[in-house]
């Protein structure tokens, strides 16, 4: 595979951030950032995973947690560049990051997970990158279904005549509603993905599509490895059946509406 730059995808959490680094001469590096030194079965799987570890903060006084916060997000932020540059000219590296969900009911972890990410956005962008690109939760969704599965295609006729797609899995499921599972699952179902991850998770397919949550940290990783891959393999009759969904028209029509009013 012959690449224009370097690729890093970033899914930040604040217990479990997964980082996919794809270079132009096609080597991967996996990273995970985590807040606890345990290492589960999941972990020890993806043995060629570097693993960083810090301790959550514990203080009694509200102004000391928050400057202790602050303090271990600049210093994880600071590995996680540093991680980058070991292996990356940042000049010819894109980096893309997922933005937020902003349906989380913890308002609290919400806002620790802004400042959090928009450190190491802040950290990045001051070395020149390429190009730094943040994807909409429901754009990697609905770009991985894009990238996977074969488009329905339905013609729209009256006053406004048009061709609408859409992206569902084998099971029916619509990208944009796509979850944890159906990420993992899209990779196994990608013929143009080829990467260790995948490789080694197929013998344990079976067992993990199973269980009630994909397990940390193959859930971030593979967040991460979707934010590299939808844009490598995201064609432009691909971003052109992306902009004519069925959602896309909707979202056309309600800023037309209100442009009107």
């Amino acid at each position: 595979m012959n690449l224009k730059t370097n690729y890093v995808g970033i899914d930040t959490s604040l217990s479990s951030t997964g980082m996919y680094i794809l270079t132009k001469e096609g080597k991967e590096y996996y990273f995970n950032y985590k807040n606890n030194n345990k290492l589960s079965k999941w972990h020890k799987v993806l043995s060629y995973t570097k693993y960083t570890s810090y301790d959550n903060i514990k203080t009694d006084e509200y102004g000391t947690t928050e400057i202790a916060k602050l303090l271990q997000y600049d210093n994880i932020t600071t590995k996680m560049l540093n991680d980058i540059k070991e292996v990356c000219n940042l000049e010819e590296t894109t980096v893309i990051t997922e933005g937020y969900s902003y349906s989380s009911s913890n308002t609290s972890s919400l806002i620790d997970l802004i400042g959090y990410a928009t450190l190491l956005r802040t950290k990045i962008l001051k070395h020149n990158v390429y190009d730094f690109i943040i994807k909409p939760p429901s754009s990697l969704k609905m770009e991985t279904g894009a990238c996977t599965y074969e488009p329905n295609i339905k013609e729209i006729g009256g006053k406004n005549p048009r061709t609408e797609y859409s992206f569902k899995n084998p099971l029916g499921l619509s990208a944009g509603n796509f979850q944890k599972h159906d990420m993992l699952e899209a990779m196994f179902d990608n013929v143009n993905i080829n990467i260790n991850i995948k490789k080694t998770l197929l013998e344990h397919k079976t067992d993990i599509l199973k269980m009630k949550s994909i397990p940390k940290p193959i859930d971030d990783i593979i967040d991460a490895v979707w934010l590299v891959y939808t844009e490598i393999l995201k064609t432009d009759n691909i971003q052109y059946m992306l902009d004519n969904t069925t959602s896309a028209h909707t979202k056309r029509k309600k800023k037309v509406k209100k442009k009107k009013k």
